[in-house]
């Protein structure tokens, strides 16, 4: 994905495909500059100015001006990559987390699937019956209090 092209811009910057074909990452996903060189997400992270006057050494032109605006080049990438890897990984751990859950509860015989509820119900009452009283132990009526 490209985060600037030559048309408006001194910079030619997208996310890269790892050259080697090794599996991407949130830390290792890369950022190109133009075919000048590349930097993992990780390096931009953790010390973007070292990178910022990598970029500086290589390419004369880039002045004071032309690093600010590759800055926000790769704050749109690694805010993408933010986006992108924890995102799967929350979706992945909840299908696992979901489907690990309704085979075990498909599991338990209904005899035990009961004892469960109401095991779950009792707990329920001794969590709240502090905080709301005797409330909790009678059910709610609709009679109106007397004046």
């Amino acid at each position: 994905m490209a985060y600037s092209r030559w048309g408006g811009s001194c910079w030619h910057t997208f996310w890269c495909v790892h050259p080697s074909g090794e599996k991407e990452t949130s830390d290792n996903a890369l950022f190109e500059i133009c075919g000048l060189c590349q930097f993992t997400a990780k390096e931009l992270r953790d010390d973007i100015e070292t990178c910022l006057n990598t970029v500086r050494d290589i390419a004369s032109y880039a002045d004071n001006e032309k690093i600010d605006e590759l800055r926000t080049y790769i704050a749109e990438f690694l805010e993408d990559v933010k986006i992108a890897y924890p995102t799967l990984f929350r979706k992945i751990n909840r299908l696992i987390v979901d489907t690990w859950n309704q085979l075990r509860w498909n599991l338990l015989s209904k005899a035990k699937k009961e004892q469960v509820m109401r095991d779950y119900g009792e707990a329920l009452k001794k969590f709240y019956l502090p905080i709301l009283g005797e409330s909790l132990s009678s059910p709610p009526t609709t009679e109106e209090p007397e004046s």
